[in-house]
C-alpha cells in the first residue's frame, strides 16, 4: 500500500489550513487490512505530526457507526460490496468484498457493469430515455466501451448507477436490480452464520433501499437500519465511547 504525493500534498495542506498539527486521530480507512497497511498509515500519521490512536478498516468503522458496541451483521453497499459479522469489538466473519474483478456483488459497479451490458445488448430499445441517459453519462454512444475500458473504469462505471436507475420502473431495470442484490444475499450474506437481520451503509444501500428490502425479504432477512453514510455517527461514537 502507497500515499501517493497528491494525496499526502492535500493532507499536509488541510491540516495546514486548519492548524491541526499535534492532533489526535481516530483513523478508518480502506487498506488497513493488512499489518503493512496499517503501518503505512501509521507512519504518514506521524511525519504529519499527528498522533494515531486507532487505526482500522473502513468496513469497522461501519459496524460501528452502525451497531455502536452492539454486535450484528452489517453490509456496506456502496462502489464496492461486502458483508460481515461484527461481535461489538470487533469483525469476526466476513464475505465477498474482494474487490470488482472478484467480486462486490450487488455494488455501484456491478450494478453499473449490468446497464452497460443491457445497453449494448439492446435490451433498452423500448426505452429511449434509458438509452439517451447512458450515451449522454458517457459523452455519446461510441464512447462508452472505450471510457469502460481504462484503468480508472471502475468508479466511471459505478456512477452509471446513480444516473440510470432513477428509472427503477423499468422492466429491464428492475430486473438487474434483483438480479444484483440476490448476488449480495447469495455471495456476501450466506457464506456467514445464520443471519435474520442485516444494517446496511452506503450510497447504493441508502438510495435504493426500498428494492434490496424487497429483495432480501424474499430470502426472510429482514434490513435494520440503513445509513447512506458512516462518518457522522462514527465519529459521536468515538468522541462518546
Amino acid at each position: 500500500m502507497e500515499l501517493n504525493t497528491d494525496k499526502k500534498a492535500k493532507v499536509l495542506q488541510y491540516l495546514n489550513d486548519h492548524q491541526l498539527f499535534g492532533a489526535t486521530v481516530y483513523f478508518y480507512g480502506a487498506g488497513c487490512e493488512s499489518s503493512v497497511g496499517k503501518q503505512c498509515i501509521i507512519q504518514f500519521l506521524e511525519d504529519c505530526q499527528l498522533f494515531s490512536i486507532e487505526v482500522q478498516t473502513d468496513v469497522l468503522g461501519a459496524c460501528k457507526a452502525l451497531l455502536g458496541n452492539q454486535p450484528g451483521t452489517v453490509g456496506v453497499m456502496g462502489t464496492g460490496a461486502i458483508a460481515v459479522q461484527y461481535d461489538g469489538e470487533a469483525i469476526i466473519q466476513k464475505a465477498s468484498g474482494w474487490g470488482y474483478i472478484l467480486g462486490d456483488e450487488g455494488s455501484g459497479f456491478d450494478i453499473g457493469k449490468r446497464l452497460v451490458q443491457a445497453y449494448l445488448r439492446n435490451e433498452f430499445k423500448g426505452a429511449p430515455s434509458i438509452e439517451a441517459t447512458i450515451e449522454n453519462y458517457f459523452g455519446g454512444a461510441d464512447r462508452i466501451i472505450p471510457l469502460c475500458s481504462q484503468p480508472n473504469a471502475r468508479c466511471t462505471i459505478a456512477g452509471l448507477t446513480r444516473e440510470a436507475t432513477v428509472y427503477h420502473e423499468n422492466d429491464v431495470v428492475r430486473y438487474i436490480l434483483q438480479n444484483a442484490f440476490s448476488d449480495f444475499y447469495k455471495t456476501a450474506i450466506v457464506p456467514l452464520s445464520e443471519e435474520k437481520s442485516i444494517n446496511l451503509v452506503g450510497s447504493v444501500a441508502y438510495h435504493l433501499q426500498d428494492e434490496i428490502r424487497s429483495t432480501l425479504d424474499s430470502f426472510n432477512l429482514k434490513v435494520d437500519r440503513v445509513e447512506a453514510e458512516a462518518i457522522n455517527n462514527l465519529f459521536y461514537f468515538v468522541v462518546n465511547k
